[in-house]
């Protein structure tokens, strides 16, 4: 299986995490959620940096490691299932919204277009 295939065991796995977060949590408030957890991840090296005992490291490490893997569920929970498209497609879409504003007014340059 190379990296591209997509793996049914992952497909199910992110509906059954979709299902279960979204029917208790509303997706603002998981994304909301998903922002912070990753926010405490992200501080995470800071506060294993400055603990100043091995309870307190020991501690700390254990809700960094727990906000990252709710940071990874949130972030699963609110993704859309249906966002697979490619860079290449991206890319295009972008090109045509870049066309579609250059040829608002091709009389003008870019100057008189601010």
């Amino acid at each position: 299986m190379t990296a591209r295939q997509a793996s049914p065991w992952r497909d199910w796995l992110f509906a059954a995490i979709r299902r279960a977060v979204l029917r208790y949590v509303p997706r603002r408030v998981a994304e909301i959620l998903a922002i912070v957890f990753g926010l405490w991840a992200m501080l995470l090296p800071l506060a294993l940096w400055v603990s100043w005992t091995r309870e307190i490291f020991v501690g700390v490490l254990a809700s960094g490691f727990l906000s990252c893997c709710m940071c990874i569920v949130f972030a699963i929970a609110t993704s859309s299932p249906n966002a697979k498209r490619g860079r290449s497609e991206i890319w295009r879409q972008s090109q045509r919204d870049f066309d579609r504003l250059r040829n608002i007014n091709p009389g003008k340059g870019w100057r008189e277009h601010t």
